[in-house]
């Protein structure tokens, strides 16, 4: 398994995201997909504590509730990376001091745990010092609330660049986007795979990234993304599908 830089956590070559448990996959769904996660050699989930308030009838934190409540029935919580967020939940929308210290305290409870693995801050918070912010999160690593540190960072300056680079390079369905489908479909039926497992591998075969986050609603759509963990493409493949 790859090791995260900068840190001692050992993870699995796919990241589990959890943005759909209490969402469009309800808990026996999530279980079921958290189970065949873990059977695969999976041990690394990716949540936040505002997945998914946006549902009607949620108020956020009800993926880490599940998350929590498959660990505690499976006793592997020693077992399981986990990675969540802080930020972006209605009234807990910043990055203030208070605002961490209570948002952490609500995570650790909802998961069931006395540690968080991975802490991110879910987004940046401009009206916010960062020295204020760094310290809030220094003070739950110190404590041991919070193993590692990361941040999940997009200003709108930024954003907006993203969607300028976006138009200027057509991201669309045009002739490269064909091509691309077309070098897939070759890929694919070399391996003997699904076209979700090489877009994984490919990813993951990259310098920059340790794992690739994918979420997925039941276990049919786990399963091609968990074989892309494990799949290992040829340089050719991976230059012909850059290359596009």
């Amino acid at each position: 398994m790859p090791l995260i830089p900068r840190t001692d956590l050992d993870v699995f070559g796919l990241c589990l995201g959890g943005n759909v448990f209490g969402w469009t996959a309800d808990r026996e769904a999530s279980f079921a997909v958290l189970d065949a996660y873990a059977a695969a050699g999976g041990n690394f989930v990716d949540t936040a504590d505002v997945y998914m308030a946006g549902v009607p009838g949620n108020s956020g934190g009800e993926s880490e509730t599940i998350i929590g409540e498959w660990m505690a029935a499976r006793g592997n919580r020693d077992d399981v990376v986990i990675a969540t967020k802080v930020g972006k939940l209605a009234g807990l929308d910043n990055l203030r001091a208070d605002t961490i210290r209570r948002a952490a305290e609500d995570s650790l409870r909802r998961l069931g745990v006395d540690h968080i693995d991975l802490y991110y801050s879910h987004g940046d918070d401009p009206d916010t010092p960062l020295e204020e912010t760094l310290g809030a999160f220094g003070e739950l690593v110190e404590a041991g609330k919070v193993r590692h540190l990361a941040a999940s960072n997009y200003s709108g300056e930024r954003l907006a660049e993203a969607l300028r680079v976006a138009d200027r390079a057509g991201e669309y369905l045009d002739g490269r986007g064909e091509r691309m489908l077309c070098a897939l479909d070759a890929v694919a039926a070399a391996h003997g795979v699904a076209l979700a497992a090489v877009a994984i591998a490919w990813l993951r075969q990259q310098d920059t990234v340790v794992a690739p986050i994918a979420s997925a609603r039941n276990a049919e759509q786990l399963a091609p993304l968990v074989a892309g963990a494990g799949l290992e493409l040829t340089g050719d493949e991976l230059t012909r599908l850059a290359s596009i």
